[in-house]
């Protein structure tokens, strides 16, 4: 050990920029400055916020030390959010992101410089570590599991260079692209102060068991497996685990469950192959991995030279009971129900899907789609309802002919619906239209009237949590809107956005935080969930004392959202026909000391 030097036991911090080299070969210049700015702006008044320091930089890495690994994490996980906010306006493919490994052990210090078994686990731990995430060792996993409310993955044990032993790790996976996972389980009343974007349902297609004692017949089952597969990866809205993962467990005697955890799958197909001459009987069984639940199960007995047939209809039934359970629920199933036209459902659900997305471009593929299915049948409850939401996010769009024509067009449409079927979208379009007029009494009658009609169904029932928040009966929207979130677990970002305003309401501005921070870090295309997040991200930073951070949310709003100013966020749904008008004041007044003109 050199002269001077001493040992001792600290926690260590790990960052590193993710694709520097990729960054900087594609801008030298605007990846410097970027990384420049986020040191001088946001790491270093972090570091002094957590009682930190720099012990090391490369440029590109920074090792960190903090006398406590509590202050460490807070660290960690304020400056994924902080980056997460600055990267709001940066294409996806410029956007700088942080890895970052956090482990005590014991250190060699020599001046400011840290060396020694203890720095390389954390430079390990950063190595495992996805972008935007934060990777422990399970000895700062003890330090900090019962002080902070954040939620740990178990990563497992692995084998790193140069460390004698596995090391034990602990995930959070932040803003990364593995933070899209759902959380499932949800306690009643549970804070989730760690939040992550819903992400695309996920499904592994296994590989067709070969039941006819013939290895040379494999070649059937292999086919089927891989065009089913390449049939679902053309989806937009699934995420498919690839061939040369799932042909891994060819042959082999597997649980569905275990499939699932090591493909990290929520959905597993699976099906066999028994051909007889020139006679095929196909078995093929959908399975939520999550709780063992068939989804979906069918058996055919066809000729060979029908085999394409037989893929093509796993494919669609895989494809419509996936968007029946997750795209839009207990909706899809009465929709399914009153249309026995594939391609009119078809026309429904991808019409939704494309109007929850609300901006100008979606919104005219959600149209014309709507439009085609109500022209097929303009006496249908489910027709008329779909349309009036058509009209009623014109309004919000600015689109069509004027506020006025589209909401007699919404309202029209929508009472003609529970003319014919009293039913929840119906009255959930008018609960919003009543919003926008100020009639709070009718808000909350048309709210409870869609809780009765459709208590199971996620996807309506958020909207009478929304209907409630906005009427000043927050605690029920709350746990409504948290309710909802459990019956569709890929519920729109709106929802959770709606959720996080009810918690600043209630003065939980953590989880409040986490969410809106999430927002931020995705790639969601709605104009008014980031706009809203980053609303909230300042008004919160204000609220504790951070200014200059308030006032970089408001500066990053103004760059997304031209124009924006506190007139425009009054006259807003959000804001303009809030009940709560105390609160409304203080927000506005708030964001206006954050930097947001009149």
């Amino acid at each position: 050990m050199a002269e001077g030097a001493q040992r001792r036991l600290t926690t260590i911090v790990a960052l590193d920029i993710a694709g520097f080299s990729r960054l900087v070969g594609l801008d030298e210049e605007g990846a410097l400055a970027a990384q420049r700015s986020h040191r001088v702006e946001l790491i270093e008044p972090l570091l002094k916020d957590y009682h930190g320091r720099i012990a090391n930089t490369a440029g590109d890495s920074f090792l960190l030390e903090f006398p406590s690994a509590v202050e460490a994490v807070r660290c960690a996980i304020a400056v994924q959010h902080g980056l997460a906010a600055r990267n709001i306006d940066i294409p996806t493919e410029r956007r700088i992101e942080y890895r970052i490994g956090v482990n005590i052990g014991d250190v060699v210090a020599d001046g400011d410089d840290l060396l020694g078994e203890g720095v390389n686990i954390a430079a390990r731990l950063e190595n495992l570590c996805e972008p935007g995430g934060i990777v422990l060792s399970d000895d700062a996993y003890r330090q900090v599991r019962d002080r902070l409310d954040v939620a740990w993955d178990d990563g497992g044990e692995h084998a790193v260079k140069n460390i004698v032993r596995p090391i034990q790790v602990w995930r959070w996976r932040g803003h990364g692209a593995a933070a899209a996972a759902p959380t499932e389980g949800m306690a009643e009343d549970s804070a989730v102060h760690t939040y992550v974007m819903p992400s695309k349902p996920s499904i592994a297609v296994l590989p067709f068991d070969n039941l006819s004692g013939d290895p040379k017949q494999d070649y059937i089952g292999d086919g089927l497996t891989e065009t089913i597969i390449a049939d679902l990866a053309a989806f937009p809205d699934l995420s498919i685990i690839a061939r040369n993962s799932t042909f891994t467990f060819k042959n082999k005697a597997v649980l569905v469950q275990d499939v699932a955890k090591k493909l990290g799958a929520r959905y597993v197909l699976e099906g066999s192959v028994q051909s007889a001459g020139n006679r095929l009987r196909i078995a093929a069984q959908l399975i939520d991995a999550s709780d063992g639940r068939h989804i979906w199960a069918e058996r055919y007995d066809r000729e060979l030279d029908n085999l394409f047939q037989v893929q093509d209809d796993i494919s669609r039934r895989v494809l419509e009971e996936i968007q029946v359970e997750l795209t839009l629920g207990q909706q899809a199933r009465s929709w399914r129900a009153e249309f026995a036209d594939p391609e009119l459902f078809r026309l429904y659900v991808e019409g939704r899907r494309h109007f929850t997305v609300a901006t100008p471009e979606d919104h005219a593929e959600a149209e014309w789609r709507l439009k085609r299915a109500y022209d097929a049948n303009p006496n249908s409850s489910i027709a008329n309802f779909n349309m009036a939401w058509i009209y009623y996010q014109k309004i919000q769009l600015g689109l069509g002919d004027g506020a006025a024509e589209n909401t007699a067009k919404a309202r029209e449409l929508a009472e003609r619906s529970i003319e014919i079927k009293d039913n929840a979208d119906g009255h959930a379009v008018l609960g919003w239209l009543a919003l926008n007029s100020g009639d709070h009494d009718s808000v909350i009658a048309h709210a409870d009237r869609i809780i009765e009609l459709e208590p199971r169904s996620g996807m309506v029932v958020s909207n009478a949590g929304f209907l409630k928040l906005q009427s000043g009966q927050t605690e029920e929207a709350v746990a409504i809107l948290r309710r909802s979130m459990r019956l569709e677990p890929y519920y729109p970002d709106w929802v959770a956005g709606a959720l996080a305003w009810g918690l600043v309401k209630l003065d939980a501005y953590e989880e409040a935080k986490a969410i809106f921070a999430a927002h931020v870090a995705s790639d969601t295309k709605n104009p008014f969930t980031r706009g809203s997040a980053l609303s909230g991200l300042a008004f919160i930073a204000m609220s504790q004392g951070e200014m200059e951070r308030g006032r970089e949310y408001i500066r990053n709003l103004r760059r997304f959202i031209p124009g924006i100013g506190v007139k425009r966020m009054q006259s807003g749904v959000f804001l303009g026909n809030d009940k709560d008008r105390d609160f409304g004041a203080k927000l506005l007044e708030t964001l206006r000391q954050a930097g947001l003109p009149e």
